[in-house]
């Protein structure tokens, strides 16, 4: 393919490497063979400088994203640095602080109640008998006696979502269309200015 540097990257679709490209997918290749490509490229991608190998660069399920910083909220990122994840699980650390709001029904009540032999429901801080709040005539509803038979609303709340810390893993690719993705090893050397 003319026209193409040593170390290029190009995206093709097309299933195989044309003629002085390799597939970008972490295959280590001998220095000696390609000592071109080594020359750019060196062992930033893997490979063993003990045993005369480098690796291409692995673009197999990654997107290649430029190198440096981009002067906002952006980690500065280097040549060959590889971040991301394919897979994450939430903690509550990384969620935004929200509400849930909780709805409730009135249930109106008469004021003639028994008040039979101190059977209180629960520990009253005090009895009021000539009750004005709500709070103190609620105090009043009695066990015991005839109102023993008074039928309390039932009402659960349950927790849903349970413990965000123990999460499942969720997906967290962004959509893609998938290409191969070459880097040259017979082409044009580059220099530098």
């Amino acid at each position: 393919m003319a026209d193409a540097f040593v170390g290029e990257i190009r995206a093709m679709a097309i299933g195989f490497a044309p003629e002085g490209w390799f597939l970008c997918d972490g295959t280590a290749y001998r220095q000696a063979d390609y000592t071109l490509l080594f020359a750019i490229i060196g062992n930033r991608y893997g490979g063993s400088p003990e045993k005369g190998t480098f690796a291409v660069p692995n673009l197999v399920g990654a997107l290649p994203v430029g190198v440096g910083a981009d002067g906002n909220d952006l980690p500065a990122l280097q040549l060959a640095e590889a971040t991301g994840t394919a897979t994450v699980a939430l903690k509550s650390s990384e969620m935004p602080v929200h509400t849930h709001t909780l709805g409730g029904k009135v249930f109106p009540f008469a004021d003639a109640v028994n008040e039979p032999g101190d059977n209180w429901l629960g520990v009253p801080v005090y009895k009021t008998p000539n009750a004005t709040t709500k709070i103190q005539q609620a105090r009043r509803y009695a066990i015991g006696g005839t109102a023993k038979n008074v039928q309390l609303h039932p009402a659960t709340l349950s927790k849903h979502g349970g413990n965000p810390e123990a999460a499942a893993e969720h997906d967290n690719s962004q959509p893609t269309l998938t290409l191969g993705y070459f880097i040259c090893w017979n082409g044009e050397f580059p220099v530098r200015p």
